[in-house]
């Protein structure tokens, strides 16, 4: 769980105008707050994780399966998030924002990307993204951000799911134009495709948690297993988008019905639970 933050965030730490520095820091001071509420009620609604919602609003969901509590909103803005219990990757507005466990910020990255695939799914050391307009890598080696080229064309299809795979390599979730799933692996080092599978009976867009495979299809959310079972899970949309709020924990939200439900998949849990508007998009 993350722990209150303990300072401001350093204006000298960031090369951003003074609108962005006031964001930041709302931002810090904001998760510091909601989280050291969180620390004294965690025996009655402990944090599930952080969500980015529909209106692009990021807070956290506190409670238990079933019976979830939306808490005060984060952050105001966000076009992309992914969390673990360790910290968060966030895309603002061009920039790919890494958020430690306390709170703040611990180093961003101009990107201009504007719709980029992001992953954490452990320490800090497993953030990485996929920035599809210059076909390339950017991770968090444990002190910077490490960007890597990707061979132009070396794969087809859209990537839809990125993950740190092992010390050095990425795995990537691509769908082609028929519909059908490879998966990718890459190496961090070189950018070089190091190996390529297709997954037989799978649909894109496919998204990779821990070591399973999701994808929808007819009867609702698949879950592959690595041993090739498959267990189905009823969402009520054809047209969900999964991101992470936690190492085990999905949101998974639908844009046409503006309906939003919470994952919980581990390799001893399997849990669905819808999730409850914020009083934000209530009040719409």
């Amino acid at each position: 769980m993350l722990a209150p933050a303990t300072k401001a965030v350093s204006q000298a730490r960031f090369r951003a105008n003074q609108d962005d520095v006031k964001s930041q820091t709302f931002f810090s001071l904001a998760i510091s707050t909601c989280l050291a509420g969180c620390l004294q009620g965690q025996v009655s609604a402990p944090e599930l994780g952080i969500v980015r919602y529909a209106d692009n609003t990021v807070r956290p969901i506190y409670g238990v399966e079933a019976n979830l509590i939306v808490g005060k909103q984060l952050m105001p803005f966000a076009e992309a998030a992914s969390f673990s219990e360790f910290g968060g990757l966030v895309a603002i507005k061009g920039r790919i924002q890494l958020i430690s466990r306390r709170g703040s910020v611990v180093s961003e990255y101009y990107t201009n990307e504007r719709k980029p695939l992001l992953d954490i799914d452990g320490a800090l050391t497993t953030a990485i993204a996929y920035l599809p307009s210059r076909e390339a890598l950017l991770h968090w080696s444990g002190k910077s951000f490490v960007l890597t080229q990707l061979d132009a064309g070396s794969f087809g299809g859209k990537p839809t799911s990125v993950q740190v795979h092992g010390a050095h390599s990425a795995r990537l979730l691509a769908t082609n134009a028929e519909g059908n799933v490879s998966e990718i692996t890459i190496s961090l080092e070189t950018g070089q495709l190091t190996s390529l599978k297709f997954l037989p009976g799978i649909r894109g867009p496919a998204f990779l948690q821990q070591s399973f495979v999701l994808f929808r299809d007819k009867q609702g959310l698949e879950i592959e297993a690595p041993n090739g079972s498959r267990r189905t899970v009823s969402v009520p949309s054809r047209d969900f988008t999964v991101e992470r709020m936690s190492s085990d924990w999905l949101h998974l939200s639908s844009p046409s019905t503006q309906q939003s439900w919470v994952l919980h998949l581990s390799n001893s849990a399997l849990q669905l639970s819808e999730m409850p508007v914020s009083k934000a998009e209530a009040r719409r």
